[in-house]
């Protein structure tokens, strides 16, 4: 991931996270860290919009958003587990998820 990042990092736009994983795609780690840092904060901003561009999202990682979502997902593995169900539970997120096959 470090070489990839250093040879091809400047030509990412900066809005975009960029994570890797050397054994898959994605794991629990990196989605949970998607919920917190990209997921709860856009859902947060889309009924309290920040009064500048330049604010910071205000997501609190243990407060609920003020409002109800639903999160349509597939059953990858790391959707599923009891932390991530957890955590959108408890962020007020519903989930709908979509059977393999």
């Amino acid at each position: 991931g470090e070489n990839i990042r250093r040879k091809e990092g400047h030509l990412w736009y900066t809005g975009v996270t960029v994570e890797f994983n050397d054994t898959a795609y994605n794991n629990e780690k990196l989605f949970l860290e998607f919920i917190e840092n990209e997921l709860c904060p856009v859902l947060r901003n889309t009924h309290n919009p920040p009064t500048s561009h330049t604010m910071p999202p205000t997501y609190e990682a243990d407060t609920a958003l003020s409002h109800e979502s639903l999160l349509l997902m597939d059953v990858a593995g790391f959707h599923t587990t009891e932390t991530v169900l957890e955590k959108l539970h408890s962020a007020q997120i519903t989930t709908s998820l979509i059977p393999s096959g």
